[in-house]
Parts: structure tokens; C-alpha cells; sequence
């Protein structure tokens, strides 16, 4: 065979090679819809579009990625999306199709790092309905798509916020919805149940409750945040500072009337506003090795200064604690020596229990008495619960439509069982609730009691403390006005209706000027 023969011979196979069918190019099929306002049947119409057009083009589809309810601003959070990013690059397809080019990305810049990415990987880039011509023009075109998408994006951010704002100005609930309310027809609105939860918190940490016993006293009558979890220490801290408690709608730095929101009243606000700033500025408390009953109620009688908790070493070596005016011991302005702390709180606990007289007894009794049978009657706490069963039932009924249409993953799964679990809790709690209701409690249990608790209290540490942090609601300790150091007093306030001011000798001494008591209006 010459040299003619061979090079015919070689053409002749090469054409042969040119006309066999190529191989089936593999593609990636990427879907996304961007916000929980649209639903699975964009996914499903995306997934649907993509097929056909592979089946159009004789193109096999190896591979599916999904994002769900995520922004094509950035990539960050879409967890398909990268990994289909990193399987580019182990050669598992050779396309990465969308249905449009805004699927992949609506920010032009982090678009063209993604392409360049692809192109290094060999793997091209395909949209159902944006075609792109080859060469020059195609490079204009996808710019062109990109630009617009990232346009069309920041459009849409401006026109929700501005939307946003607006339904605000009518009234209408436009974020997360604060414990105590609930959206109906659209607007917030108080929730009767968590409502009393809050004006329960404020008074009780306005009494001198901590806070994790107000939470422990919210949490055991079954009220929960509005994702079933019990209300903790901080989410309580959060709840006693927010301002729109008092009838205030805030948005964006606006800040608008709004009665109907209402549930602590602005003096009970403050109050507690007050108590929270006494209550860090005096530290002391939460380090001491034993507690002081009084930090945060106890006032110089001399400067007004607040007294907080101290102690010192005796000349033999033992610790001894006191009581110091914050205006003698940091500002220097005060004169008015320490106390010794049992001898304080001996004499305000003297003071405490000459209240409970039996005219007050007998009336505290009645009130009490009142007040169960209102929460009785009214049902709040039973009406919120069953508000919550309901709630979490339709929840179950959407996780279950969503795993019906084929959307079964580690997440929804999780989300089913916590609902279920949060509709059972809700359900024994609601039990409780009702059988708490069935009962109530008399004027004469009450009395009985409080009779108790006088006989007692001397001998019972936990009594004590109780008193000081349910009927104390301030003292002031003032130096003698004879000048001599037996003769000093103080003055207690307690939290009773009407109130009641008495006037104790620190010493317990009743000769003289001291032990006097008198009834304020």
C-alpha cells in the first residue's frame, strides 16, 4: 500500500468515527424557589420543565438539586446549591440545567465567579427559558440576564419594605409576634392566656420575685414560648424590658400609640424598669457566700442613697456583715455608719408581722377568695391552651401535606415529631388546668393559713424570706434623733391595700419614741 492509499484509508475511518452517535451528555437539574410565600409546585414545575427538555435533547439526568424557601442573593445558605458546586468539580454531569437564570443566581457578580468555576470544571451552564447563542453574543446575553435578575431582586427587597411599612402604618402585623399576642384578620392582637402570664411576670418581679421563680411560677401553669419551649431567664429578661407592653407599636425606629395593645400599665412598667436598674447596680446579692434579704428594697434614711450588702473581719478573725450606704462607702457623701445585717433584718421582720393583724388577715382573705373565683370563672389560661392544641394540630396537618408531596427529610421529619410532641404536653397541661379550675380556694383556707404563717414564720427560714420579698416593698434606716445609737429606727413599707408605713427601734426597744405604728391611707 503507497503513501496515497494509507492517507485515503485514514480519511475513510475518520469520517466512519465523525457520524457514530455522540455519548448522552449528563445533567445536574437545579431548582429553587425563594420564598415561603410560594410553595413545592415551583419546585415540582421546575423539575417537570426539566425533564422534558432533557427528553427533547436526548439528555440523561444523573443528578437533582433542591433549595427550598432560599434567597439567590448569595450562596451561603443554600446547602444544594453548594454541593452541587463541589460535585462539578468530580465530574459527576456535564450540565447544570435551570429552568431560568435567576435559579442559579440574582447577583451578577457572585453568578460570573460560579461560571468561571463550572467552565474550570468542563461543565456548561443551560437555561430551560433563557436561551443563549453562541460566541460573543452569548456572553452579552447571560450579563444581560444576570443584571436583570440582581435588578429585579433589589426591586423586590425595596418594594417588600416599603409594603411592610405601610401595613404597619394600618395596622396590620408585619414580623414575629411578642408573647402575649396573636394575629387575627392580619392585625395583632392581645392573647388573653400569655397576656395575664405577662402582667403576672411584671407584678411579681415588681414584689421582689427573682427570676427564675417567675419563670418556674409561669412555666408550671403551662405556658410556653410560640415554639413550645419552656419561657427561660433570658427570654424573661427580655419580656420585662419591652416597651410595647404599654400600648406602643415600634417599627424600624417608629414608634406609635397603640392602646388596644395595652397589658402593663406604664406606672407598673416603670416600676419594674426601677427594680431592674436597682438590681444590677447592687451585685452584691448574687456574690454573696449568705443572701441579703433586703438588697434592692433597703435605703438610707439620711441621703437616700440605696444600702447594700457588706461584711468585715473582727479583730479575732470573724467575718461579720452589715449593711452600708452606698453614699458613705462610694460617694463619700453620707455619714450614716453600717448596720449589722440579722439585727436589720430581725427589726424589719418584726415590723412585717404587726401587719398581719386579723382585720387585715380577714381581708386579705376575702380578696384572695375573689380572685380565685374570677380565675375560675374566666377561663383565660384553658381558652389560650386550647388555642395552642389548635395551633399546633394545623401545624401537623401542613407537615403532613408537605410529606404527602414527596418532601420527606431529616428536617420535616423532626418537625412533625416536635409538633406532636408539643400537642401532647399541651393536651396533659390543659387536663391540669381544668381540674384546677373545678377546685378554688376559700376565704377561710386563706385565713387559716395566714395564721399559720404568723405563728410560724420566726422559726422558718423560708417563711421569713418570703415575707421580706412578698409584704416588704421598702425601708429606710435613719440614725436616733436623740443621738444615741440604741435610739436609731426604721421606717417599712409594705405592699398591702391600703398601704401600711410602720416605725420600728432597730434594737426592739419600746420605751421611749419607739415601736410606733401607723396606717397610711
Amino acid at each position: 500500500m503507497n503513501a496515497l492509499e494509507i492517507a485515503k484509508a485514514m480519511q475513510s475511518s475518520a469520517k466512519q468515527q465523525q457520524t457514530a452517535p455522540p455519548p448522552r451528555r449528563r445533567v445536574a437539574v437545579y431548582a429553587r424557589y425563594s420564598s415561603v410565600k410560594q410553595n413545592d409546585l415551583s419546585i415540582e414545575g421546575q423539575l417537570r420543565e426539566a425533564t422534558e427538555y432533557c427528553l427533547k435533547h436526548d439528555y440523561a439526568i444523573v443528578a437533582q438539586y433542591v433549595d427550598q424557601a432560599k434567597s439567590g442573593r448569595s450562596r451561603g445558605a443554600r446547602a444544594e446549591f453548594n454541593r452541587m458546586m463541589e460535585d462539578s468539580a468530580r465530574g459527576i454531569f456535564d450540565i447544570v440545567l435551570v429552568y431560568k437564570f435567576n435559579r442559579f443566581f440574582r447577583n451578577l457578580s457572585q453568578q460570573s465567579i460560579c461560571l468561571e468555576e463550572l467552565k474550570k470544571n468542563g461543565v456548561d451552564l443551560l437555561s430551560i427559558r433563557d436561551p443563549i447563542p453562541d460566541g460573543r453574543g452569548g456572553i452579552y446575553m447571560r450579563a444581560i440576564y444576570g443584571a436583570d435578575a440582581e435588578a429585579y431582586s433589589v426591586g423586590l427587597s425595596e418594594d417588600t419594605k416599603r409594603g411592610m411599612l405601610d401595613a404597619h402604618r394600618e395596622g396590620k402585623n408585619t414580623g414575629m409576634v411578642p408573647f402575649g399576642y396573636t394575629v387575627r384578620d392580619r392585625r395583632q392582637v392581645i392573647d388573653p392566656g400569655p397576656a395575664e402570664a405577662v402582667r403576672l411576670a411584671f407584678e411579681m418581679y415588681a414584689d421582689g420575685y427573682s427570676m427564675s421563680e417567675i419563670c418556674k411560677t409561669i412555666n408550671d401553669q403551662g405556658f410556653r414560648t410560640r415554639y413550645g419551649n419552656p419561657i427561660s431567664v433570658s427570654a424573661l429578661s427580655q419580656m420585662l424590658r419591652r416597651v410595647g407592653y404599654m400600648g406602643l407599636s415600634i417599627y424600624k425606629g417608629e414608634i406609635e400609640e397603640a392602646p388596644h395593645l395595652r397589658i402593663v400599665e406604664p406606672e407598673l412598667f416603670q416600676q419594674v424598669q426601677e427594680a431592674l436598674a436597682t438590681r444590677v447596680k447592687a451585685p452584691q446579692r448574687g456574690r454573696a457566700k449568705i443572701p441579703f434579704a433586703l438588697t434592692g428594697k433597703l435605703f438610707c434614711g439620711n441621703c437616700g442613697q440605696p444600702m447594700f450588702g457588706d461584711s468585715g473581719t473582727s479583730r479575732g478573725g470573724e467575718t461579720k456583715y452589715y449593711y452600708t450606704c452606698k453614699g458613705r462607702r462610694k460617694l463619700r457623701t453620707c455619714k450614716k455608719e453600717s448596720v449589722p445585717k440579722e439585727q436589720l433584718e430581725q427589726s424589719v421582720f418584726r415590723a412585717a408581722v404587726q401587719a398581719l393583724t386579723e382585720e387585715n388577715i380577714t381581708r386579705l382573705s376575702l380578696e384572695a377568695e375573689q380572685c380565685s373565683q374570677k380565675l375560675i370563672s374566666n377561663g383565660d389560661v384553658i381558652r389560650s391552651l386550647q388555642d395552642q392544641i389548635r395551633a399546633a394540630g394545623a401545624e401537623i396537618k401542613n407537615i403532613g401535606r408537605a410529606i404527602a408531596q414527596g418532601i420527606i427529610t431529616d428536617t420535616t421529619k423532626q418537625m412533625l415529631m416536635d409538633a406532636e410532641q408539643r400537642r401532647a404536653d399541651l393536651e396533659r397541661e390543659l387536663l391540669r388546668q381544668q381540674s384546677i379550675a373545678r377546685q378554688g380556694i376559700t376565704a377561710e383556707e386563706v385565713s387559716a393559713w395566714l395564721m399559720l404563717f404568723r405563728s410560724q414564720a420566726s422559726n422558718d427560714k423560708e417563711l421569713r424570706s418570703m415575707i421580706f420579698r412578698k409584704l416588704v416593698q421598702e425601708v429606710y434606716v435613719f440614725d436616733s434623733p436623740t443621738g444615741k445609737k440604741e435610739d436609731s429606727y426604721i421606717i417599712v413599707w409594705l405592699s398591702l391595700t391600703p398601704s401600711v408605713r410602720l416605725t420600728e427601734n432597730l434594737f426592739g426597744r419600746s420605751q421611749a419614741w419607739g415601736a410606733r405604728k401607723k396606717r397610711i391611707g
